[in-house]
């Protein structure tokens, strides 16, 4: 089953068309992903009425990283730099810079993005590597599908795997959920249930098969939810 990753999109209102054009085309080279489930938050998820600027610090909080669209314009925003770089740029948040409109190494202040490296799409026949908003339609598909492999492979690098100990097969929970009551009505909460809530989807496979076995008159003692055993 794919991993779950929810991303934060920063970015400047004043590139709003090319942010859009930027993400329509990352949405659609990110859904078939093998590895991963992707889910974006941007200010296009602010709910009506709430106080916005809480709800934004609330999804970086939540984010597996970061999606920071650097233009002149992102450079220039101070909600941008105070309230949405910090967390980023500090490293407290992973952060993937792309740069969505070119800038100016040497003379712009790049609040904070100094030090990361800034994606941006290389191709033989370029002189330099070109901003989303330099390269042409076919180049900013060729953009959007190489800044994709990049992400998987820095996912696959830093972000941990989540245990399957949270993600058990439901049915199979249940059924041992109503097994552990019965007993429980016997003689208090079984330890072997307890015990059963860390365990793989392999090992609670194995455990239900078990139970059955005992349901079906084989031998009580290897049933850990039996009531009679002592």
């Amino acid at each position: 089953m794919p991993q779950s990753i929810n991303y934060f999109v920063s970015y400047s209102h004043r590139n709003k068309r090319i942010v859009a054009d930027f993400l329509d085309r990352l949405s659609d080279v990110l859904a078939p992903s093998k590895a991963y489930s992707y889910t974006r938050w941007s200010d296009h998820d602010l709910v009506l009425g709430e106080y916005w600027e809480s709800q934004v610090l609330e999804a970086i909080n939540e984010c597996d990283f970061g999606m920071l669209l650097v233009s002149p314009a992102f450079l220039a925003s101070s909600f941008i730099s105070e309230k949405e770089l910090p967390k980023f740029v500090s490293g407290e948040k992973a952060c993937v810079p792309v740069m969505a409109q070119a800038i100016d190494f040497e003379l712009h202040d790049l609040k904070g993005l100094e030090k990361r490296q800034i994606y941006r799409f290389d191709n033989p026949e370029f002189a330099q590597p070109r901003a989303y908003g330099e390269c042409s339609e076919a180049q900013r598909d060729a953009f959007v599908l190489d800044l994709f492999r990049k992400l998987e492979k820095k996912l696959s690098v830093n972000v941990p795997q989540r245990s399957n100990t949270s993600t058990i097969d439901q049915v199979i929970d249940l059924r041992l959920f109503e097994l552990a009551s019965k007993a429980y009505r016997v003689r208090g909460t079984p330890k072997y249930f307890l015990d059963s809530q860390n365990l793989t989807i392999q090992q609670k496979s194995e455990l239900y098969e078990r139970v059955i076995l005992a349901e079906r008159g084989r031998s009580t003692k290897s049933n850990p939810y039996s009531a009679d055993d002592t």
